[in-house]
């Protein structure tokens, strides 16, 4: 991955370095009544920088304070739900707590936060006793899933890494030349 990131990078000589886009595609084979593509990705540095994280816990508790101190933006259980129902959604990501996690769901909140796809839940690890950890990974994370939801996994074909001007390097190990007389060998040793 190093040396391909180098590679790229060539291609990139003479561009400003705030415009690089860096595509991973993935090819699966697949049946079609397979699940979902779903998940979440933590690169070295964070993808996205305008990430805001609200946390349900208990009013008044260690808890809240520790969120505070790790940047939560919107922090609370019924002063929480209430802001929600008034439409005022300051962040764009939401955890709770284990022990609030009754609370939400006494609040009735799906509606509202189900189709902006904030509702925590145990599939997206947004429900949790850690919150610290669960933090720090939605600051540096990424989440992603498949565009169509036609392609369900069974195998991985390829994986091919390219970026805005650069050509698509395949990530799965083999070798295929555009020139036919190009064997594997020839790339072993001086031409």
């Amino acid at each position: 991955m190093a040396s391909l990131n180098h590679y790229l990078r060539a291609y990139e000589v003479g561009r400003p370095p705030a415009v690089v886009k860096y595509e991973v595609a993935v090819k699966v084979r697949t049946n079609k009544s397979g699940p979902v593509i779903r998940n979440r990705i933590r690169l070295p540095f964070p993808v996205k920088t305008d990430t805001r994280i609200g946390v349900i816990c208990s009013e008044d508790s260690p808890l809240m304070v520790e969120a505070q101190q790790l940047g939560a933006v919107a922090v609370g259980e019924e002063s929480l739900f209430e802001s929600i129902r008034q439409g005022n959604i300051p962040f764009n990501k939401l955890i709770c707590h284990v022990d609030s996690q009754d609370a939400l769901r006494k609040a009735n909140l799906g509606k509202i936060l189900g189709p902006k796809g904030l509702m925590p839940s145990q599939k997206t690890k947004t429900i949790t006793s850690d919150l610290k950890a669960t933090v720090q990974e939605l600051i540096g994370a990424d989440e992603y899933k498949e565009r169509a939801g036609v392609n369900h996994p069974k195998a991985l074909d390829e994986v091919v890494l390219s970026s805005t001007n650069g050509p698509g390097f395949s990530l799965n190990g083999s070798f295929h030349p555009t020139d036919p007389a190009l064997k594997p060998e020839h790339l072993q040793s001086v031409m």
